[in-house]
């Protein structure tokens, strides 16, 4: 996991966010949670919860990321490509 940065009130880096928003285009919110994020991210849950409070507190994230233009997809350019 990366180091907060800011404009990241997760706590984790755009790339991780971008992952999580891609899990849920994939499989859909109600599929979503942290520990499926960290089983896509091959890290322990608790690795996760340490850069984040909880679901809603990535959801924000996710959501800021979206509403910013900064949904990107891990290793992409827009949300467009593929």
């Amino acid at each position: 996991m990366a180091r907060r940065t800011q404009g990241t009130s997760a706590g984790l880096d755009r790339e991780r966010i971008a992952a999580a928003v891609a899990l849920v285009d994939r499989d859909g919110l109600e599929r979503f949670g942290v520990r499926r994020l960290a089983q896509e991210l091959k890290v322990d849950p608790m690795s996760v919860y340490h850069h984040i409070k909880g679901k809603a507190a990535l959801l924000d994230a996710m959501s800021e990321a979206v509403l910013a233009g900064g949904h990107l997809r891990p290793g992409g350019t827009g949300h467009r490509d593929a």
